[in-house]
């Protein structure tokens, strides 16, 4: 089994994903705690990884930008609260926690970063408005309010992350436009509009095409703004992830092509950022099945392969690098198997400095204050 049926692209065993969500299911505790300091440039990812005993568990992994080394921040037997059970989506830029969203549990959590605490702040019986069905993506706004797209609904929900309540922006019922078909990812251009990674129709068996989505966030209304009749560039397969870099770029994974685009969100113009060139590369370089995504301050861009796990390229694009893997070389801690959700830790925004609660869960000021500072100063 796994979280849906229409998972197309991800070619991780079926029989370890089952085994994972019965493991979380009955609370099987894994690694301890691990101290984690967090600081801006810290990379966090959402998914599935191995613990000390060997069972793969759904968890928070934390990477070390500098060291490489990865940790347990939450699951695994680190934090308590409700178990982690298929998270798919995470935004660790949000200063009053880190938002998860599980995919498993349809709920969005926010977790302690001191301590690996988790609460749902948005799901059944928490907060108002209907109900997530298969909640895929996730991305944070400027204002703190979160976006989530769900595929089995079509929608896009505006999640308010003080009450939980859950409004429809958009779905066949609100904003005109073509529907969403099998939504993936999300996030919004610097001027607010809504893009929406997602798979296409089906051509023939195992063939698909994908598209992105603009959507006007006041109206709900939706348009097609790149696929193979939108927009200049290679046509798409199997889009999964969708991010907006820190330079205001656009980037989306596409999973079956092993390729990353950049994409212009005026013009539906793309380009290939990263691209595996299969066996004509070195091993270090080749990825076979991007998923999450997510750009640091610094240029980096960060994301997950399921053959070589956290990927890195620079600004410019090019070459993909392995960057934290259990390759010898490549930092130390657990084995990381699948991941859609990778996220940077960001400088806040200056409004978002005050204290603030979330679903119960305070985050020091003491936190707020060591956001602001880059790993590796005091």
């Amino acid at each position: 089994m796994r979280l849906n049926d229409n998972w197309r692209g991800v070619r991780g065993n079926v029989r370890w994903f089952a085994a994972a969500v019965a493991l979380a299911v009955v609370g099987v505790v894994g690694s301890p705690a691990s101290a984690v300091e967090l600081r801006v440039g810290d990379i966090l990812v959402a998914g599935f990884a191995e613990n000390d005993a060997g069972d793969v568990v759904p968890a928070i992994v934390h990477v070390d930008p500098v060291t490489r080394n990865r940790v347990f921040l939450s699951g695994a037997g680190v934090g308590d609260g409700p178990a982690l059970i298929g998270p798919r989506g995470i935004a660790p830029n949000a200063d009053r926690g880190i938002y998860v969203l599980d995919a498993g549990a349809k709920a969005i959590l926010v977790v302690d970063p001191e301590n690996g605490d988790r609460q749902i702040i948005s799901g059944e019986g928490v907060g108002q408005g209907e109900p997530f069905n298969m909640p895929l993506g996730v991305w944070k706004r400027n204002d703190d309010s979160l976006l989530v797209v769900d595929r089995a609904a079509k929608a896009v929900f505006d999640v308010n992350p003080v009450t939980g309540k859950r409004t429809v922006i958009s779905s066949p019922s609100v904003g005109s436009g073509p529907n969403l078909i099998e939504p993936n990812g999300i996030t919004t251009a610097l001027d607010g509009t809504i893009l929406v990674a997602s798979y296409g129709e089906t051509i023939a068996e195992d063939e698909y095409h994908g598209l992105v989505y603009a959507i006007d966030p006041t109206t709900g209304n939706r348009s097609i703004l790149a696929d193979a009749t939108h927009g200049d560039g290679l046509g798409f397969i199997a889009p999964i992830g969708i991010t907006r870099i820190p330079d205001g770029r656009i980037l989306m994974t596409d999973n079956w092509a092993a390729k990353v685009f950049d994409i212009d969100p005026a013009t539906g113009n793309r380009t290939v950022f990263t691209e595996s060139l299969g066996n004509a590369t070195p091993v270090p370089n080749q990825f076979v099945s991007p998923l999450g995504i997510a750009g640091a301050r610094d240029g980096s861009v960060y994301f997950f392969d399921v053959d070589n796990e956290l990927m890195r390229v620079g600004a410019a694009g090019g070459w993909a690098s392995r960057f934290s893997c259990i390759c010898v070389g490549f930092g130390e801690g657990p084995h990381i198997l699948e991941a859609y959700g990778v996220g940077v830790v960001q400088v806040p925004e200056p409004a978002g400095m005050a204290l603030a609660a979330v679903g119960g869960a305070v985050v020091t000021a003491a936190f707020a204050r060591r956001r602001m500072r880059p790993r590796g100063t005091a």
